[in-house]
């Protein structure tokens, strides 16, 4: 298995580092972007999933989202954000949310529910059998 590549794509100097810290104590490969630009330009065929600010310096997050989603239809796309309004977020075709502050905890369960069986963090999934009373 390969490791999963995630797209980081936040204005926030100091949130960015936090979330490459964390995704890259999983074993994710994390690219980074601090502008809309960036991350459109980052986009390949090699990404497993995409962590989207929506209040970027160029680009409306909402607009950077309408673009990958004409290159690359299936790819996940987190929204995250400050905004609460997570069902209207979805509704316009983030695959999730994430809003801010988030901790660590949150963003590696988030980011792994949305991986491919064929990629993987550098930890395993928890199964039933690693569960405390499971048969």
């Amino acid at each position: 298995m390969r490791r999963q590549r995630i797209l980081v794509v936040e204005d926030n100097a100091t949130t960015r580092k936090y979330v490459r810290a964390t995704l890259a104590a999983e074993g994710a490969c994390v690219v980074e972007a601090e502008t809309g630009s960036q991350a459109i330009e980052a986009l390949t065929d090699e990404l497993d999933l995409v962590l989207l600010d929506l209040s970027l310096a160029d680009l409306d997050g909402t607009e950077v989202l309408r673009q990958i989603r004409a290159r690359t239809p299936q790819l996940p796309v987190i929204a995250f954000t400050g905004r609460s309004d997570a069902d209207d977020l979805r509704a316009i075709g983030f695959t999730d949310v994430i809003v801010k502050p988030a901790d660590k905890r949150l963003i590696t369960s988030m980011v792994r529910r949305y991986v491919r069986d064929d990629v993987t963090l550098a930890l395993p999934r928890t199964t039933t059998h690693d569960r405390p009373g499971a048969r």
